[in-house]
């Protein structure tokens, strides 16, 4: 369904600047460009969530959105997103704003003074205790094989919640402990995983119903999973374990930073996350060398 088709309804007529004809023509763009199915997602929530917070005259027609409606509706998710979420958002409108002034749609650009957040975030690793209720809480309940060998899988190999709904089956090797998994934009990598992480899938592969569908994880309706059913599904697990702010990413941002203490090293870790460059594995380092005093050892001391 399009965005005019959802928010058509508002007006009687579509003109060249209705906000729902532009974005849909903006997500042909994106397509035609050859955007991962996963970007082209998170494009489609950031555009919802901004229909929903604009007055009617605006969604009419894109020409009466201005700089005080956007950062109203940047507001707003500060209390309810995490800053990267926020951030991801946020450029994501920017991005389609800019679009519209290149292509001649609108004269100038609502979005161009609209901060983003980057330089305030910062990785959110949970502690060791709160790991132990979670993966406590996950053994727990009607499909405990499944969601503990979820949970074991974001925390062992740093998945993204997409990637962890999209492995196949047959991508899973027990025997060397390494998984294929196809990142964004389509990139392929290969992460490892432990003994625990290890026997938790193998116990849920025994269990899995046999049905046709290819992922490694299905729903109880035999279905597979996607990011939204994962996410909910991940925060309930949390919220039994009297653990807040229980979501999958937090769940990367752990693996990362506890991956550097035990020793790894940062190109390493670029490549296990599927970061395209250092940057926002850099974050995870600063992170990590808050206890560098505690680890360090110096050479000359031990001659």
């Amino acid at each position: 369904m399009s965005f005019f088709d959802e928010f058509g309804p508002l007006f009687h007529e579509a003109n060249a600047t209705a906000l729902p004809v532009l974005i849909d023509g903006f997500m042909l763009s994106r397509r035609a460009s050859g955007v991962s199915k996963t970007t082209l997602e998170t494009y489609q929530r950031a555009f919802k969530q901004l229909l929903r917070s604009l007055p009617p005259e605006c969604i009419k027609d894109a020409r009466q959105i201005t700089p005080v409606h956007l950062q109203r509706w940047a507001a707003s998710m500060i209390s309810n997103y995490a800053d990267a979420t926020r951030d991801q958002r946020i450029a994501k409108i920017k991005a389609f704003f800019a679009w519209c002034v290149a292509e001649g749609f609108l004269e100038s650009d609502p979005a161009a003074k609209l901060k983003r957040p980057r330089n305030t975030w910062q990785p959110e690793p949970f502690s060791i205790s709160e790991i132990q209720r979670i993966l406590e809480t996950a053994r727990q309940g009607r499909h405990a094989d499944r969601d503990y060998a979820m949970i074991c899988l974001l925390l062992d190999a740093g998945l993204r919640i997409s990637e962890l709904c999209s492995v196949p089956v047959d991508a899973v090797d027990l025997q060397s402990g390494q998984i294929r998994i196809v990142g964004k934009g389509n990139k392929a990598r290969t992460v490892v995983i432990g003994e625990r992480c290890k026997m938790a899938l193998w116990r849920w592969l025994m269990m899995r119903p046999s049905c046709d569908v290819p992922n490694l994880f299905v729903t109880q309706n035999l279905r597979s999973f996607d990011r939204r059913v994962a996410s909910r599904l991940v925060r309930r697990i949390g919220k039994r374990a009297g653990v807040a702010r229980c979501y999958p990413h937090r769940f990367r941002h752990t693996f990362a930073v506890f991956y550097l203490r035990g020793g790894g090293d940062p190109y390493s870790l670029q490549y296990l996350l599927g970061h395209k460059d250092m940057t926002v594995t850099r974050m995870y380092v600063k992170l990590a060398a808050v206890d560098v005093k505690e680890l360090y050892k110096s050479p000359l001391d031990r001659l």
